[in-house]
């Protein structure tokens, strides 16, 4: 499903400039993984930038460390048309990756990643999948507000543990073989890929490129069947992925989602955990700044990678407890992962404290990256190891 070529580099020049040990990431989208090199030399001018092959567009790549990119839907969530913030075109749009410093003793080498974001056709449809017993719990949820959700409070329904997928099928095949509860899934798009698990499907809206007629359709049905929750633009700050600034990403956001406000809880556009000036937290600060005491948001949306063992899962989960000071509000982590060291370890404690230990309880949801052959599954029938860990209760 994924052609995938590694390119390990030591960042040494962007160490110099503040890169201390290993970046936490950013994200993947869709079926073709293409890893690249950095210090490539493009038409814009930066330290250092990365492409994707066949892509003329360079993102503007920070202070540089690992990280892996995150897989958008297979399953496309489907519009009547794609647009750059430049140009439109009814082609996937191919993301170029970037690069995240973060806070760090240890010194890594830089793994990059792109992809595309979701393919789209006008012929989308959403379809709700949820188990009764979620949701009897997330009828309930939706009623939240953003009133109460400023107050920190969590008001997790049912398990926190999530997936992030391509393709629908694995999402049948890692259920039947867990023994511990999934309690939602989501794909990078806001139709489900013909999803037939029985687990709670969240609709996301990639970008404001991504948005047309069918977003609402799939929004107001998800309120209408008693969904969780909406996800708003993936990592705009990301200059591969949607890449917006932080005002014009209140701007849209505001636009997309305040209709359904106290009908649904709504997620604030998700970061990266660079520790870059101006992104990140630097970047959600902002945002909330800009959208104002009235903007349509819940909890925010987080994503992290960085080094592994229970050093590094303690890093993750510091960072968690960071953010959540920052903004006091409830916590999703829609991906994260190990860019280097041992993550079954890592995995294992990370779990264990997100499920059971109070202090970690304002994280209401998390999807550990992601439900595909090479991660969480070895094979199309078969869970890796950091699957079967995945899959455990904890």
């Amino acid at each position: 499903m994924f052609s995938k070529y590694i390119v390990p580099a030591i960042a040494a020049t962007n160490l110099l400039n503040g890169v201390e040990g290993s970046s936490r990431h950013r994200h993947l989208h869709k079926k073709d993984v293409v890893y690249a090199a950095t210090e490539v030399d493009v038409t814009t001018v930066w330290e250092t930038v990365t492409v994707t092959a066949g892509d003329e567009t360079p993102a503007a790549t920070p202070s540089a460390a690992n990280f892996v990119a995150a897989a958008a839907p297979d399953s496309s969530y489907e519009a009547s048309s794609v647009a750059t913030t430049a140009t439109s075109s009814s082609e996937a749009v191919i993301v170029a990756p970037t690069t995240y410093s973060t806070p760090s003793t240890t010194t890594l080498s830089t793994v990059q990643t792109s992809a595309a974001a979701p393919e789209t056709s006008s012929t989308s449809t959403y379809v709700a999948v949820t188990t009764t017993a979620a949701a009897s719990t997330t009828s309930t949820a939706a009623a939240s507000t953003t009133s109460a959700a400023s107050t920190g409070s969590s008001s997790s329904s049912g398990t926190k543990r999530g997936l992030g997928y391509n393709d629908a099928s694995l999402v049948s095949t890692i259920v039947s073989a867990a023994s511990a509860s999934f309690g939602w899934c989501y794909d990078w798009g806001f139709t489900n890929g013909g999803l037939t698990a029985n687990i709670n499907y969240i609709p996301m809206l990639w970008g404001p490129t991504h948005y047309d007629s069918s977003w609402s359709e799939a929004a107001s049905a998800a309120v209408s069947d008693g969904v969780e929750a909406l996800l708003s633009f993936n990592e705009c700050d990301n200059a591969g992925q949607a890449n917006l600034d932080a005002a014009t990403a209140a701007t849209y956001h505001t636009e997309y989602f305040s209709e359904y406000q106290g009908k649904i809880k709504i997620g604030a556009p998700s970061i990266t955990s660079s520790a870059d000036a101006g992104l990140g937290l630097d970047w959600l600060a902002s945002f909330m700044s800009a959208c104002g005491s009235s903007c349509p948001i819940d909890f925010v949306n987080l994503h992290w990678y960085g080094p592994g063992g229970e050093e590094g899962a303690q890093t993750f989960l510091d960072y968690l407890v960071e953010a959540y000071t920052q903004t006091n509000y409830p916590v999703w982590v829609t991906e994260f992962g190990v860019t280097s060291g041992d993550e079954d370890t890592f995995l294992t404690y990370a779990l264990d404290q997100l499920d059971n230990n109070s202090t970690y309880s304002f994280v209401d949801k998390y999807a550990y990256f992601y439900l595909a052959t090479g991660y969480l599954m070895e094979s199309t029938t078969s869970l890796s190891t950091a699957g079967s860990i995945y899959a455990s209760s904890s």
